[in-house]
């Protein structure tokens, strides 16, 4: 597991230096650039190996998948949670339900933005007519 957790941080290391760099180049703050570092697919024991490398900003694209990921950590590890992609209207409860930030579509037809805060534990949202999908 060190070995991964090297391999994961020396990466992710690499790839903030090339985003700085980048964003310096374009006279861009770099502090303004943030990394999301995207785990569908990949096993809970990576996802715990890459947060062990410095990694808080976590993205998802499967609802039902993720759920375990984000469950193992709690509130007070600091990880931030995006749901990236699609979300079937069947599944938009889970995702307000546990993730942090997501832009989705509710069947396709709305744009929905919410902001979960942890402490909070209260939901922000942005939407006309996908409420009758949340309740």
């Amino acid at each position: 597991m060190e070995t991964l957790v090297a391999q994961i941080r020396e990466r992710y290391e690499n790839a903030l230096d090339k985003i700085a760099a980048a964003a310096q180049a374009s006279g861009r703050d770099p502090e303004s650039v943030r990394l999301v570092v995207v785990t569908k697919a990949q096993p809970l024991e990576v996802v715990q190996a890459t947060f062990q490398a410095g990694v808080r900003l976590f993205g998802e694209n499967y609802p039902e998948e993720s759920v375990t990921k984000i469950s193992s950590f709690g509130p007070e590890s600091g990880v931030e949670w995006h749901m990236i992609g699609h979300v079937q209207s069947r599944k938009a409860r889970l995702v307000i339900e546990h993730f942090d930030l997501a832009r989705f579509h509710c069947a396709s037809l709305w744009l929905v933005t919410f902001e979960r805060k942890w402490h909070e534990n209260k939901y922000k949202l942005i939407a006309s007519d996908c409420n009758k999908y949340l309740h």
